[in-house]
Protein backbone atom coordinates (compact mmCIF):
# COMPACT_ATOMS: atom_id res chain seq x y z
CA UNK A 1 0.00 0.00 0.00
CA UNK A 2 1.73 3.37 -1.50
CA UNK A 3 1.04 7.02 0.20
CA UNK A 4 -0.18 9.76 -2.16
CA UNK A 5 0.97 12.56 -0.29
CA UNK A 6 -0.66 14.95 -2.08
CA UNK A 7 -3.71 13.49 -1.84
CA UNK A 8 -3.47 12.47 1.54
CA UNK A 9 -4.52 8.66 0.52
CA UNK A 10 -3.10 5.51 0.39
CA UNK A 11 -3.82 3.18 -3.06
CA UNK A 12 -2.98 -0.23 -3.86
CA UNK A 13 0.20 -0.41 -5.62
CA UNK A 14 0.63 -4.62 -5.49
CA UNK A 15 -0.77 -7.93 -4.29
CA UNK A 16 0.52 -11.45 -4.62
CA UNK A 17 -1.57 -14.58 -3.48
CA UNK A 18 -1.67 -17.91 -3.16
CA UNK A 19 -4.60 -18.26 -5.14
CA UNK A 20 -6.64 -15.98 -7.87
CA UNK A 21 -9.55 -15.60 -5.37
CA UNK A 22 -7.07 -14.08 -2.41
CA UNK A 23 -6.23 -11.41 -5.67
CA UNK A 24 -8.40 -8.47 -5.62
CA UNK A 25 -8.49 -5.58 -4.92
CA UNK A 26 -8.76 -3.20 -1.31
CA UNK A 27 -10.45 -0.81 -0.43
CA UNK A 28 -9.72 2.91 0.28
CA UNK A 29 -8.42 2.53 3.75
CA UNK A 30 -10.03 3.90 6.61
CA UNK A 31 -8.37 6.03 9.38
CA UNK A 32 -8.30 4.24 11.54
CA UNK A 33 -7.15 0.96 9.35
CA UNK A 34 -4.26 -1.12 10.09
CA UNK A 35 -2.53 0.51 7.36
CA UNK A 36 -2.73 3.97 8.51
CA UNK A 37 -1.75 2.82 12.19
CA UNK A 38 1.56 1.57 10.67
CA UNK A 39 2.75 4.55 8.65
CA UNK A 40 1.67 7.04 11.74
CA UNK A 41 3.59 4.62 14.01
CA UNK A 42 6.32 3.62 11.73
CA UNK A 43 6.26 0.11 13.46
CA UNK A 44 5.37 -3.31 12.76
CA UNK A 45 1.82 -4.18 13.63
CA UNK A 46 0.29 -7.47 14.16
CA UNK A 47 -3.34 -8.40 14.74
CA UNK A 48 -5.63 -11.17 14.63
CA UNK A 49 -7.97 -11.26 12.18
CA UNK A 50 -11.71 -11.32 13.32
CA UNK A 51 -14.36 -11.93 10.66
CA UNK A 52 -16.12 -9.22 11.22
CA UNK A 53 -14.00 -6.46 11.18
CA UNK A 54 -11.36 -7.30 8.92
CA UNK A 55 -9.05 -4.61 7.60
CA UNK A 56 -7.78 -6.14 4.41
CA UNK A 57 -9.98 -9.55 4.62
CA UNK A 58 -13.25 -10.35 2.91
CA UNK A 59 -15.42 -12.10 5.94
CA UNK A 60 -15.01 -15.34 2.95
CA UNK A 61 -11.29 -15.22 3.29
CA UNK A 62 -11.34 -15.64 7.00
CA UNK A 63 -13.63 -18.33 6.69
CA UNK A 64 -11.37 -20.22 4.19
CA UNK A 65 -8.08 -19.84 6.49
CA UNK A 66 -7.15 -16.03 6.71
CA UNK A 67 -6.58 -15.21 10.47
CA UNK A 68 -3.46 -13.44 11.21
CA UNK A 69 -1.94 -10.01 9.60
CA UNK A 70 1.65 -8.18 9.84
CA UNK A 71 1.88 -4.87 8.58
CA UNK A 72 5.05 -3.64 8.27
CA UNK A 73 6.24 -0.14 7.32
CA UNK A 74 8.11 1.07 3.91
CA UNK A 75 10.43 3.44 5.39
CA UNK A 76 12.71 5.31 2.76
CA UNK A 77 15.53 7.44 3.74
CA UNK A 78 13.52 10.77 4.55
CA UNK A 79 9.67 9.46 4.72
CA UNK A 80 7.43 6.62 4.72
CA UNK A 81 5.99 5.49 1.68
CA UNK A 82 3.54 2.87 2.49
CA UNK A 83 2.94 -0.39 4.05
CA UNK A 84 3.62 -3.79 3.26
CA UNK A 85 0.42 -5.99 4.54
CA UNK A 86 1.04 -10.00 5.19
CA UNK A 87 -1.74 -12.43 5.78
CA UNK A 88 -1.26 -15.64 7.06
CA UNK A 89 -3.87 -18.68 7.44
CA UNK A 90 -2.06 -19.48 10.78
CA UNK A 91 -3.85 -18.19 13.90
CA UNK A 92 -0.63 -18.01 15.63
CA UNK A 93 1.33 -14.86 15.47
CA UNK A 94 4.38 -14.01 13.03
CA UNK A 95 7.56 -15.28 14.87
CA UNK A 96 10.61 -12.76 15.43
CA UNK A 97 12.63 -14.65 12.56
CA UNK A 98 10.00 -14.29 10.23
CA UNK A 99 9.53 -10.41 11.25
CA UNK A 100 12.98 -9.76 10.76
CA UNK A 101 12.90 -11.63 7.58
CA UNK A 102 9.90 -9.25 6.44
CA UNK A 103 11.34 -5.96 7.47
CA UNK A 104 14.08 -7.03 5.06
CA UNK A 105 12.04 -7.92 2.27
CA UNK A 106 9.84 -4.65 3.17
CA UNK A 107 13.30 -2.39 3.24
CA UNK A 108 14.79 -3.59 0.03
CA UNK A 109 10.89 -2.90 -1.21
CA UNK A 110 11.27 1.15 0.29
CA UNK A 111 14.51 1.44 -1.50
CA UNK A 112 13.38 0.11 -5.21
CA UNK A 113 10.06 2.26 -4.39
CA UNK A 114 11.77 5.45 -3.55
CA UNK A 115 14.73 4.17 -6.53
CA UNK A 116 11.42 3.76 -9.19
CA UNK A 117 10.40 7.58 -7.64
CA UNK A 118 13.48 8.78 -8.28
CA UNK A 119 13.65 7.91 -11.78
CA UNK A 120 10.41 9.04 -12.44
CA UNK A 121 11.05 11.94 -11.37
CA UNK A 122 14.49 12.59 -12.95
CA UNK A 123 12.58 11.69 -16.33
CA UNK A 124 9.60 14.41 -15.35
CA UNK A 125 12.85 16.48 -15.11
CA UNK A 126 13.82 15.96 -18.31
CA UNK A 127 11.22 15.87 -20.22
CA UNK A 128 10.50 19.69 -18.34
CA UNK A 129 13.85 20.23 -19.76
CA UNK A 130 13.49 19.44 -23.33
CA UNK A 131 10.15 21.67 -22.98
CA UNK A 132 12.07 24.66 -21.87
CA UNK A 133 14.79 24.09 -24.68
CA UNK A 134 12.10 23.45 -27.16
CA UNK A 135 10.87 26.72 -25.78
CA UNK A 136 13.96 28.97 -25.52
CA UNK A 137 14.90 27.34 -29.06
CA UNK A 138 11.02 29.02 -30.60
CA UNK A 139 11.90 32.20 -28.61
CA UNK A 140 15.03 32.91 -30.13
CA UNK A 141 13.70 32.29 -33.48
CA UNK A 142 11.38 34.82 -33.04
CA UNK A 143 13.59 37.26 -31.59
CA UNK A 144 15.52 36.73 -34.47
CA UNK A 145 12.60 36.96 -37.17
CA UNK A 146 11.52 40.21 -35.36
CA UNK A 147 15.53 41.39 -35.69
CA UNK A 148 15.47 40.65 -39.40
CA UNK A 149 12.22 42.68 -39.78
CA UNK A 150 13.49 45.51 -37.75
CA UNK A 151 16.79 45.41 -39.53
CA UNK A 152 14.59 45.06 -43.30
CA UNK A 153 12.19 48.38 -41.69
CA UNK A 154 15.52 50.51 -40.77
CA UNK A 155 16.75 49.34 -44.22
CA UNK A 156 13.61 50.34 -46.08
CA UNK A 157 13.49 53.76 -44.33
CA UNK A 158 16.60 54.52 -44.33
CA UNK A 159 16.17 54.33 -48.46
CA UNK A 160 13.24 56.01 -49.04
CA UNK A 161 14.95 59.23 -46.67
CA UNK A 162 17.57 58.75 -49.26
CA UNK A 163 15.49 58.63 -51.80
CA UNK A 164 13.35 61.28 -50.38
CA UNK A 165 16.99 63.81 -50.05
CA UNK A 166 17.61 62.78 -53.77
CA UNK A 167 14.65 64.12 -54.92
CA UNK A 168 14.45 67.12 -52.49
CA UNK A 169 17.81 68.07 -54.37
CA UNK A 170 16.93 67.47 -57.49
CA UNK A 171 13.77 69.45 -57.07
CA UNK A 172 15.73 72.51 -55.09
CA UNK A 173 18.31 72.46 -58.43
CA UNK A 174 15.25 72.60 -60.68
CA UNK A 175 13.76 75.56 -59.22
CA UNK A 176 16.61 77.81 -60.79
CA UNK A 177 16.45 76.86 -64.07
CA UNK A 178 13.13 77.04 -64.18
CA UNK A 179 13.31 80.24 -62.76
CA UNK A 180 15.65 81.00 -66.17
CA UNK A 181 12.69 80.08 -68.19
CA UNK A 182 10.17 82.36 -66.81
CA UNK A 183 12.41 85.15 -67.07
CA UNK A 184 13.05 84.40 -70.57
CA UNK A 185 9.70 83.35 -71.27
CA UNK A 186 8.71 86.97 -69.69
CA UNK A 187 10.95 88.64 -72.13
CA UNK A 188 9.97 87.06 -75.15
CA UNK A 189 6.72 87.95 -74.82
CA UNK A 190 7.63 91.64 -73.74
CA UNK A 191 9.19 91.97 -76.97
CA UNK A 192 8.17 90.26 -79.43
CA UNK A 193 4.23 91.23 -78.82
CA UNK A 194 2.77 88.86 -80.68
CA UNK A 195 0.03 89.43 -82.40
CA UNK A 196 -1.02 86.08 -83.71
CA UNK A 197 -3.04 84.32 -81.50
CA UNK A 198 -2.18 80.50 -81.95
CA UNK A 199 1.80 82.45 -81.00
CA UNK A 200 -0.14 83.72 -77.82
CA UNK A 201 -1.69 80.83 -76.90
CA UNK A 202 1.59 78.66 -77.30
CA UNK A 203 3.62 81.29 -74.75
CA UNK A 204 0.25 81.03 -72.24
CA UNK A 205 0.27 77.26 -72.43
CA UNK A 206 4.15 77.56 -71.91
CA UNK A 207 3.30 80.14 -69.11
CA UNK A 208 0.92 77.63 -67.16
CA UNK A 209 3.19 74.84 -67.30
CA UNK A 210 6.18 76.42 -65.50
CA UNK A 211 3.72 77.89 -62.72
CA UNK A 212 2.37 73.66 -62.53
CA UNK A 213 5.98 72.64 -61.94
CA UNK A 214 6.93 75.64 -59.85
CA UNK A 215 3.84 74.23 -57.83
CA UNK A 216 5.14 70.18 -57.73
CA UNK A 217 8.44 71.35 -56.76
CA UNK A 218 7.09 73.28 -54.14
CA UNK A 219 5.00 70.26 -52.81
CA UNK A 220 7.83 67.44 -53.33
CA UNK A 221 10.14 69.86 -50.95
CA UNK A 222 7.29 69.97 -48.92
CA UNK A 223 6.74 66.09 -48.42
CA UNK A 224 10.12 65.33 -48.32
CA UNK A 225 11.00 68.05 -45.50
CA UNK A 226 11.66 65.88 -42.47
CA UNK A 227 9.34 66.99 -39.59
CA UNK A 228 11.25 68.71 -36.39
CA UNK A 229 8.37 67.78 -34.45
CA UNK A 230 7.91 64.37 -33.16
CA UNK A 231 4.06 64.78 -32.77
CA UNK A 232 2.05 67.68 -34.16
CA UNK A 233 -1.29 68.53 -35.84
CA UNK A 234 -1.83 66.75 -38.58
CA UNK A 235 -4.00 67.96 -41.51
CA UNK A 236 -4.82 65.21 -43.16
CA UNK A 237 -7.13 66.85 -45.94
CA UNK A 238 -4.41 68.74 -47.18
CA UNK A 239 -1.47 66.28 -46.68
CA UNK A 240 -4.05 63.52 -48.78
CA UNK A 241 -3.95 66.26 -51.71
CA UNK A 242 -0.23 66.81 -51.08
CA UNK A 243 0.59 63.18 -52.10
CA UNK A 244 -2.05 62.73 -54.81
CA UNK A 245 -0.36 65.99 -56.80
CA UNK A 246 2.64 64.42 -56.28
CA UNK A 247 1.67 61.29 -58.17
CA UNK A 248 -0.49 63.47 -60.64
CA UNK A 249 1.94 62.50 -64.06
CA UNK A 250 1.93 58.77 -62.94
CA UNK A 251 -1.98 58.54 -62.22
CA UNK A 252 -2.50 60.42 -65.82
CA UNK A 253 -0.29 57.71 -67.93
CA UNK A 254 -1.68 55.02 -65.80
CA UNK A 255 -5.14 56.05 -67.09
CA UNK A 256 -6.59 56.34 -63.45
CA UNK A 257 -9.07 58.96 -62.84
CA UNK A 258 -8.97 60.64 -59.53
CA UNK A 259 -12.14 60.82 -57.11
CA UNK A 260 -12.03 63.57 -54.19
CA UNK A 261 -14.23 63.93 -51.58
CA UNK A 262 -12.86 65.86 -48.64
CA UNK A 263 -15.01 66.75 -45.78
CA UNK A 264 -14.46 69.48 -43.27
CA UNK A 265 -12.71 67.32 -40.93
CA UNK A 266 -11.06 68.34 -37.72
CA UNK A 267 -6.82 68.11 -37.25
CA UNK A 268 -5.32 64.77 -35.09
CA UNK A 269 -1.97 64.46 -33.18
CA UNK A 270 0.79 62.41 -35.22
CA UNK A 271 4.35 62.73 -36.79
CA UNK A 272 3.89 63.95 -40.15
CA UNK A 273 6.95 61.75 -41.88
CA UNK A 274 5.10 58.63 -40.41
CA UNK A 275 1.66 59.90 -42.12
CA UNK A 276 3.16 60.58 -45.28
CA UNK A 277 4.51 57.09 -46.03
CA UNK A 278 1.12 56.19 -44.81
CA UNK A 279 -0.55 58.11 -47.48
CA UNK A 280 2.16 57.01 -50.32
CA UNK A 281 1.95 53.60 -49.35
CA UNK A 282 -2.16 52.99 -49.63
CA UNK A 283 -2.32 55.66 -52.73
CA UNK A 284 0.97 54.01 -54.76
CA UNK A 285 -0.57 50.56 -53.69
CA UNK A 286 -4.41 51.01 -55.02
CA UNK A 287 -2.64 52.75 -58.86
CA UNK A 288 -0.40 49.74 -58.36
CA UNK A 289 -3.02 47.28 -58.73
CA UNK A 290 -4.72 49.35 -61.64
CA UNK A 291 -2.61 48.06 -64.37
CA UNK A 292 -5.19 48.86 -67.00
CA UNK A 293 -6.65 52.09 -65.52
CA UNK A 294 -9.58 52.64 -63.65
CA UNK A 295 -10.35 54.97 -60.80
CA UNK A 296 -9.09 56.11 -57.41
CA UNK A 297 -11.41 57.30 -55.01
CA UNK A 298 -10.44 59.20 -51.63
CA UNK A 299 -12.61 60.12 -49.17
CA UNK A 300 -12.40 61.71 -45.68
CA UNK A 301 -15.81 62.20 -43.51
CA UNK A 302 -16.09 62.39 -39.49
CA UNK A 303 -16.40 58.79 -37.90
CA UNK A 304 -18.65 59.31 -34.64
CA UNK A 305 -17.47 61.69 -32.14
CA UNK A 306 -13.91 62.15 -31.70
CA UNK A 307 -12.45 60.24 -35.05
CA UNK A 308 -12.11 60.68 -38.48
CA UNK A 309 -12.55 58.58 -41.01
CA UNK A 310 -10.28 58.20 -44.24
CA UNK A 311 -11.66 55.69 -47.31
CA UNK A 312 -8.80 54.81 -50.02
CA UNK A 313 -10.57 52.89 -52.87
CA UNK A 314 -9.30 51.50 -55.88
CA UNK A 315 -10.97 49.46 -59.01
CA UNK A 316 -8.21 47.36 -59.73
CA UNK A 317 -7.34 43.49 -59.27
CA UNK A 318 -8.36 43.14 -56.18
CA UNK A 319 -6.95 40.55 -53.47
CA UNK A 320 -7.80 36.86 -52.82
CA UNK A 321 -9.68 36.07 -49.85
CA UNK A 322 -7.15 33.83 -48.79
CA UNK A 323 -4.27 36.72 -48.91
CA UNK A 324 -7.02 38.93 -46.63
CA UNK A 325 -5.33 38.20 -43.02
CA UNK A 326 -2.04 37.39 -44.51
CA UNK A 327 -1.45 41.20 -46.44
CA UNK A 328 -0.41 43.36 -43.02
CA UNK A 329 2.06 40.78 -42.24
CA UNK A 330 5.98 41.60 -42.82
CA UNK A 331 7.16 40.47 -45.85
CA UNK A 332 4.11 39.07 -47.09
CA UNK A 333 3.33 40.49 -50.83
CA UNK A 334 1.47 39.31 -53.76
CA UNK A 335 3.71 41.17 -56.14
CA UNK A 336 6.44 39.52 -58.44
CA UNK A 337 9.97 38.82 -56.93
CA UNK A 338 11.52 42.37 -57.10
CA UNK A 339 8.69 44.30 -57.36
CA UNK A 340 8.12 44.56 -53.43
CA UNK A 341 9.28 44.15 -49.99
CA UNK A 342 6.25 43.00 -48.13
CA UNK A 343 6.63 45.51 -45.74
CA UNK A 344 4.19 48.67 -47.42
CA UNK A 345 1.16 47.28 -45.80
CA UNK A 346 2.74 46.31 -42.43
CA UNK A 347 4.54 49.60 -41.77
CA UNK A 348 1.09 51.44 -42.77
CA UNK A 349 -0.92 49.04 -40.13
CA UNK A 350 1.89 49.52 -36.71
CA UNK A 351 1.61 53.56 -37.51
CA UNK A 352 -2.08 53.56 -37.74
CA UNK A 353 -2.05 51.01 -34.59
CA UNK A 354 0.35 53.31 -32.71
CA UNK A 355 -1.93 55.84 -32.78
CA UNK A 356 -4.98 53.81 -31.02
CA UNK A 357 -6.64 54.16 -34.48
CA UNK A 358 -7.79 51.04 -36.97
CA UNK A 359 -7.30 49.98 -40.47
CA UNK A 360 -9.60 47.40 -42.45
CA UNK A 361 -9.42 46.30 -45.76
CA UNK A 362 -12.43 45.02 -48.19
CA UNK A 363 -11.80 43.55 -51.62
CA UNK A 364 -13.30 41.00 -54.25
CA UNK A 365 -10.85 40.04 -56.48
CA UNK A 366 -11.40 41.71 -60.56
CA UNK A 367 -13.61 44.66 -58.57
CA UNK A 368 -11.23 46.69 -56.30
CA UNK A 369 -9.81 46.93 -52.80
CA UNK A 370 -10.70 49.45 -50.14
CA UNK A 371 -8.59 50.42 -47.21
CA UNK A 372 -10.44 52.05 -44.48
CA UNK A 373 -8.89 53.96 -41.21
CA UNK A 374 -10.53 55.90 -38.43
CA UNK A 375 -7.68 57.93 -36.26
CA UNK A 376 -8.61 59.87 -32.99
CA UNK A 377 -8.92 63.06 -33.22
CA UNK A 378 -7.25 65.76 -31.15
CA UNK A 379 -9.00 67.42 -28.70
CA UNK A 380 -7.23 69.65 -26.22
CA UNK A 381 -7.69 69.22 -22.66
CA UNK A 382 -10.17 71.60 -20.67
Amino acid sequence: MIVDEEKQKIHQAAMAASSREFSYPVKEAKPDDITWRIIKEKKPISIKVKATDSPVLRPKHVEKGARTVLGLPLIGQEKVLGSLIICSTSSNTFRREEVQILSILANQAATAIEKSELIATLREAQTKLQNWGRELEEKVKEKTEELKRSQAYLFQSEKLAGIGQLAAGVAHEMRNPLGVIATSLYYLKDILSPQDKSVKRHFDIMDAEIVRCQVIINNLLEFSRKSEKEIELVDVNRLLKMSLSLLEKDLLVRDIGVIKEMSNIPKILANMDEMKQVFLNLILNATQSMPKGGKLKVKTSVAGKDKIGIKIQDTGVGIRKEDLSEIFNPFFTTKAPGEGTGLGLSLVHSVIESYHGTIQVESKEGKGTSFIIELPVFQEKG
